[in-house]
């Protein structure tokens, strides 16, 4: 049996509400977590959206220098298009002994460019804890 099929989801469709750091991250699911995976839905407006696309963390705590898992939600398609992308974690995921927090980075991969914002849809699929 895998973990992922006794999983709770964490599900938004607005994922560009949550804070920038150097903001505190948003609590989106409370108590002892562990997180097995992440699909996350994106566009790709031009070529320069792959490199320049804004950085996800989740954060163990409401503190944007406290990441566990840092992803970068884009897709390598031809412009325009987007699609899922899945981040997995392996063996039993990452454990959040307080909760899972969310945020952005305040820059693009390269740390000095400013984001540009491609998720849609963001899914977290994890065990223990609750929904905040």
């Amino acid at each position: 049996m895998y973990p992922q099929e006794d999983c709770k989801v964490y599900h938004t469709d607005i994922p560009f509400f949550f804070p920038a750091a150097p903001a505190a991250p948003t609590v989106v699911i409370e108590g002892r977590v562990a997180v097995h995976s992440i699909a996350a839905s994106c566009y790709r407006t031009s070529p320069a959206a792959q490199e320049d696309a804004q950085p996800y963390v989740l954060c163990g705590a409401a503190d944007s220098s406290d990441i566990l898992y840092k992803f970068v939600p884009i897709k390598s398609f031809v412009a325009l298009c987007g699609g899922v992308v899945s981040f997995k974690m392996g063996g039993n995921g990452i454990l959040f002994p307080d909760g899972v927090y969310l945020g952005r980075s305040q820059f693009a991969s390269d740390g000095v460019t400013a984001p540009l914002n491609t998720l849609i849809t963001l899914s977290i699929f994890y065990t223990g804890g609750k929904n905040a």
